[in-house]
């Protein structure tokens, strides 16, 4: 079954991939061609197994059927490369490293001889303090993107073995992929489209069993951790420290807001990941010279936008803007005619609405006739129980947090932004996330699109910022600035309630954290915090001050007298280093059935004592 089950991994994400790019045949990035194989292959078993059921044929003989006859293709085609000694495959990765090592130490070489350069007053044309701190920024900013990459892998690799952990999974997704499974179309989909659960599919017919799941979950950590790749390979090659900070603002805003969705069987960010597969082949075509490369990147990108109408309703969004930035950003700049633009655009539009399209039509139709129910009334709507658009917007933004002072500093930054990166915010991100805030905001996962493109925005105004600051002008100002910047920085991560919380937490463990434990369980198994007559400062805890009767325990009529005092309070926490003339008192009560031990930790004792009149 193991063996099936990665052969089934195998297929869901690169075998249909690996064939299909050899029919863009132009040099790219070694990430660039990960990101294609894997969306070519989400896109390829979407359309063969739509194929396949339609005709009744997705059965487990015709799946690998069809596995053996795309073995045989991978073997022809890259049969060169299968032919090559292991030694010699070992010998390009190992010189493939010892590159980015030399290259990485050249740059460092070079960067501290230019700083020396500065500092001694002799820089050669076009070296200033501006460039040091683009340079220091690079370096930091891309050891920070590395640190989130390599989190996120090992994140990848502990989802192995696991299985669906939450609702939706549970109760749409995966019972759609077991639909398909069966040689079905999914049942009831709310009109939800259906590339994911297709490939989970994939995985229960090579087991041969729909009962495993975690072969196809396995795949779901690599949707962001290719995002993050996407933002990293940008900044490679533009060598800009602006896409390695939005590596970290990206992974941030993931982590902050949609973490528990990451190993999950919910597809927010496989749409969010493959809608900025599209963006990110514009971004790649704007820096493409050779005119066959850039039109295989703007066909690779519209199948890209395709892939994404086809994972969640939301990728309908890139699809509409890609041909228009398409055109904007890559085409109009250059000398083309009119005509030859508009037929790059036209012909791989025309093909991914004939992929994307039939799906939508489809459950349109089994909607009026009522074999299908749509949620899109609630979701928009009822589920806000009658607040106003107003309402939700400005409940959205506040659900943020923190995290709106990134969207702020991305509108105030649209006026230093590149072409690009303005036009993008403009038409995609911001509409996108207005669109959220007044009929998606119920979950924060609904903005899973805008994160990527909110944390590259971010990334690329700081860039755009730091590229028109005179240092000349900021030199006397240089201290004051330092302060102002490590002020605003500590106040964006340590706010308020980050500060809070820390105090909270470090104050529930002052004295003897085993007891505030025990006390602070027993109160949330009663249902909320009650009095305590104690020696113990029980008052000092969060949230107890109110609820602490002090009594130092060393004088036994004083102690009585506390007791006839407060006749409501029910509890006593009393330890052995008490006078023993009452300790004494306690125990005999207690043998007596008096009094009853709630809980014993070291030597303290928490009671429950009757009431007095």
């Amino acid at each position: 079954m193991f063996a099936l089950g990665i052969l089934g991994i195998f297929q869901m994400i690169l075998l249909p991939g690996l064939l299909l790019i050899r029919l863009f045949p132009s040099r790219r990035s070694a990430i660039h061609n990960l990101v294609a194989v894997f969306t070519l292959s989400l896109l390829a078993n979407y359309v063969a197994v739509l194929v396949l059921t339609a005709l009744k044929l997705y059965l487990r003989g015709v799946v690998f059927g069809i596995f053996v006859v795309e073995l045989v293709l991978l073997w022809r085609l890259y049969r060169g490369w299968f032919a090559r000694p292991l030694g010699s495959l070992v010998a390009d990765a190992a010189g493939a490293l010892r590159k980015g090592v030399d290259g990485f130490s050249k740059g460092a070489r070079d960067y501290w001889a230019m700083t020396r350069r500065v500092a001694e007053g002799k820089p050669k044309p076009g070296e200033d303090a501006g460039v040091l701190l683009a340079g220091a920024l690079r370096l930091l900013f891309g050891a920070l993107a590395v640190g989130c990459i390599l989190w996120m892998a090992v994140l990848t690799v502990r989802n192995f073995g696991t299985v669906w952990n939450a609702w939706d999974a549970w109760a749409s997704w995966d019972p759609w992929a077991v639909d398909w499974f069966y040689n079905k179309y999914a049942g009831n989909t709310w009109g939800y489209p259906q590339a994911i659960p297709i490939s989970w599919s994939i995985s229960y017919q090579f087991i041969g069993t729909e009962s495993i799941k975690l072969f196809a979950k396995a795949i779901m950590p690599l949707f962001t951790l290719l995002t993050l790749l996407m933002l990293f390979d940008l900044g490679l090659r533009q060598k800009s420290f602006g896409y390695f900070l939005g590596v970290v603002v990206t992974f941030l805003g993931i982590v902050r807001f949609l973490a528990p969705y990451i190993g999950e069987g919910y597809v927010d960010l496989p749409v969010a990941a493959i809608t900025f597969a599209a963006v990110y082949s514009l971004l790649v075509a704007m820096q493409t010279e050779d005119e066959a490369t850039l039109r295989e990147t703007l066909v690779l990108g519209s199948l890209f936008s395709a892939t994404a109408g086809v994972v969640k309703q939301p990728g309908f969004y890139i699809m509409a803007f890609y041909p228009v930035l398409a055109y904007f950003l890559v085409l109009r700049p250059r000398a083309e005619k009119v005509r030859d633009k508009i037929t790059q655009l036209l012909k791989p539009l025309a093909l991914g609405l004939l992929i994307v399209v039939p799906w939508y039509v489809y459950t349109v139709i089994k909607i009026q006739q009522g074999n299908y129910s749509s949620n899109i009334q609630y979701v928009t709507n009822d589920i806000y129980e009658g607040a106003t658009l107003a309402q939700r917007f400005a409940s959205a933004l506040s659900s943020l947090d923190t995290f709106i002072l990134v969207y702020f500093f991305v509108i105030a930054a649209l006026l230093v932004m590149n072409r690009a990166q303005r036009w993008l915010t403009i038409l995609v991100t911001l509409p996108y996330t207005a669109l959220w805030a007044f009929y998606l905001s119920y979950e924060h996962r609904n903005l899973a699109i805008a994160f990527p493109l909110v944390g590259m925005a971010a990334g690329m105004g700081a860039q755009g910022l730091l590229e028109r600051l005179n240092f000349e002008r900021l030199r006397n100002w240089a201290a004051p600035l330092l302060v102002l910047a490590v002020l605003v920085g500590g106040s964006l991560i340590y706010t308020d309630a980050t500060i809070n919380r820390v105090q909270i937490d470090q104050q529930k463990a002052i004295f003897q954290p085993q007891v505030n434990r025990r006390l602070y369980a027993y109160f949330e198994n009663r249902g909320g915090p009650e009095t305590v007559i104690s020696d113990y400062p029980v008052g000092w805890l969060p949230g107890l001050r109110e609820y602490w009767v002090i009594d130092r325990f060393m004088d036994y009529e004083a102690y009585r007298e506390r007791l006839q005092r407060n006749p409501d309070v029910g509890l006593l926490l009393i330890s052995s280093g008490a006078k023993p003339e009452i300790y004494q008192d306690v125990l005999g009560r207690i043998e007596s059935g008096e009094y009853d031990v709630q809980f014993t930790v070291g030597e303290y004792m928490l009671l429950r004592i009757p009431l007095r009149e």
